[in-house]
């Protein structure tokens, strides 16, 4: 009875890890900020639109932090952890 030894979950979560790191820097590139003024100033350029872009980008900006709020919130709460015990428990009665 031959048994195949196939890699470990942890070995290719290692080996996966290492590889996106050395591809990371074999491959640097620069990544910029953009501001909103930038931005605005663009899409006028691009559009032929008024000043009035730069309300609605930044408006656009802030309901998206706002959507993503709490997102955030539920992640850094033992809100989580909390519901994952609850869960176990439920199944293990």
């Amino acid at each position: 009875m031959k048994i195949k030894a196939r890699p470990s979950k942890v070995y290719l979560l290692a080996l996966g890890l290492s590889l996106g790191l050395l591809l990371m820097g074999l491959f640097p590139e620069a990544i910029h900020a953009v501001t909103t003024n930038e931005l605005s100033s663009e899409l006028n350029k691009a559009l032929g639109g008024t000043s009035d872009t730069k309300t609605t980008i930044n408006t656009f900006v802030m309901l998206t932090l706002l959507s993503f709020l709490p997102i955030v919130l539920v992640m850094t709460t033992s809100f989580t952890r909390i519901i994952m015990v609850l869960s176990f428990t439920r199944s293990a009665l």
